[in-house]
């Protein structure tokens, strides 16, 4: 990775922006000379009208010798290369290698690097989380305190994150840090 160029990253929703912008970017920064995200807004990128959108963002990343990302939850599919072939097979003129598949969903990566004591200080069992990768929206919307909306538990989250953490606890995500930060 050179200073000398940017790299975009492409995102599914309001989520993963948040996650990106706080948690991410800033690491980003000090190897590429920009980092832009943009929100592509999940299903949407299956609709055969914005299809085409896509596959000219990643020719135009390409021609200006930018890097890129497309980012996406495995959800339901099997496996990370099942994942990435449906995507291939969406998104002209794609690279695999350019597809980060986050596992299970972004929330999973949010709860990876939650410190010890904000689990305890909201009642969280730490059993839970020890592996975030099978965590779903839903399973994460269920411990969410009562207290707290979903938006302002997910910054709460990130304000409390440790990058160390969330490597023991969600391949996934030491996976990105691997490869695109350290």
């Amino acid at each position: 990775m050179n200073c000398s160029k940017g790299i975009y990253i492409l995102v599914e929703g309001p989520d993963d922006e948040r996650f990106f912008k706080r948690i991410l970017e800033p690491k980003l920064s000090s190897k590429y000379s920009f980092v832009h995200i943009i929100k592509y807004g999940g299903d949407e990128y299956k609709s055969t009208k914005n299809l085409q959108k896509y596959s000219n963002y990643i020719r135009a990343f390409l021609k200006s010798n930018n890097d890129y990302i497309f980012v996406v939850d495995i959800d339901d599919s099997p496996c990370v290369t099942y994942k990435k072939e449906q995507i291939t097979n969406l998104v002209k003129n794609i690279d695999k290698e350019n597809i980060l598949v986050v596992k299970k969903e972004i929330e999973s990566w949010y709860l990876a690097g939650a410190e010890d004591n904000f689990f305890s200080e909201f009642g969280i069992s730490k059993f839970t989380i020890n592996n975030t990768e099978k965590l779903s929206k839903e399973d994460f919307n269920k411990i969410i305190p009562r207290n707290f909306d979903r938006t302002d538990f997910m910054i709460e989250l990130i304000k409390n994150f440790s990058v160390e953490k969330a490597k023991n606890r969600n391949k996934s995500f030491k996976y990105f840090m691997e490869k695109y930060i350290e």
